[in-house]
């Protein structure tokens, strides 16, 4: 589990460029209009005023509904690819690119002769 900062979420754009979006104050804004509950009413209460949060399970499923029923695909998508990247983490399984790359990539031949 990381903290991620919803005010910075990557959002491909239709010709490929990556942009930062401002998902946080508007995402705070459409829980706090529509909740009926006190726990999603606190989250949004906290995620306006700071959008740097801790994807737990609780926030992220939160976090799913209302993108889910209020946003754009394109949101949806970069928030999915934000959640795939964090469990990731969680499991260890983040690609680290490392010296032995180079000579995984070559025939063992080659490896042998150096």
């Amino acid at each position: 589990m990381k903290k991620t900062d919803l005010s910075r979420v990557e959002i491909q754009s239709l010709n490929g460029q990556i942009v930062d979006y401002n998902l946080a104050k508007e995402l705070a804004e459409v829980i706090f209009q529509n909740t009926q509950s006190i726990a999603e009413h606190t989250f949004c209460m906290e995620l306006y005023k700071n959008p740097v949060i801790e994807l737990t399970e609780e926030n992220k499923t939160i976090i799913e509904k209302y993108i889910q029923q209020y946003f754009k695909a394109f949101v949806q998508v970069a928030v999915k690819e934000l959640f795939q990247e964090d469990e990731k983490e969680d499991k260890g399984m983040v690609q680290i690119k490392t010296i032995d790359e180079e000579f995984t990539e070559r025939p063992v031949k080659e490896i042998i002769e150096l």
